[in-house]
């Protein structure tokens, strides 16, 4: 079920030699990944730090793969992820803004150049406390979100 605030892209996948190409539906948020057809691993190329600082959208996949996935966040001035709690571990690196984890009841600030590592089962929330969005890129191990996953805002 899609919700309102929900953008979904479907994404095409064109056969190409030997790599698959993976694209989106508009030009600027195109994205190329490779997958060798001989053992089936995927190659992403692309600057993550850039990436997540041009990204606009709450929530967008960028690239997932059979053990992990990558996501980029932006969360508007004085919003806040929610307090969530899943069953993969997640690992936050923060790109620009300034924020406050809370992670198992304990808080902390953070900012560009931080990291955080969220076990699986650990409550947990994010909150923008600066005057600029916060922006960040996620990896999630495995997975969590469907592939193609695109939130202009949070749902």
């Amino acid at each position: 079920m899609i919700k309102k605030k929900v953008f979904a892209v479907v994404c095409g996948l064109l056969a190409m030699h030997n790599a698959f190409v993976l694209t989106q539906v508009q030009k600027s948020e195109c994205r190329t990944v490779h997958q060798n057809k001989e053992n089936g691993t995927m190659t992403f190329h692309k600057n993550i730090f850039e990436l997540a600082k041009q990204n606009t959208f709450f929530r967008k996949e960028l690239v997932t793969g059979k053990f992990s996935q990558v996501v980029l966040m932006s969360i508007p001035v004085g919003g806040e992820i929610g307090m969530e709690k899943h069953t993969v571990d997640q690992t936050l690196v923060f790109v620009a803004g300034q924020g406050q984890a809370i992670v198992n009841g304990e808080k902390s600030d953070v900012q560009a150049g931080y990291l955080v590592f969220v076990p699986a089962g650990v409550q947990h929330n994010f909150k923008n406390t600066g005057p600029d969005e916060l922006k960040l890129f996620t990896l999630y191990a495995p997975s969590e979100h469907a592939v193609g996953t695109l939130e202009k805002t949070k749902i």
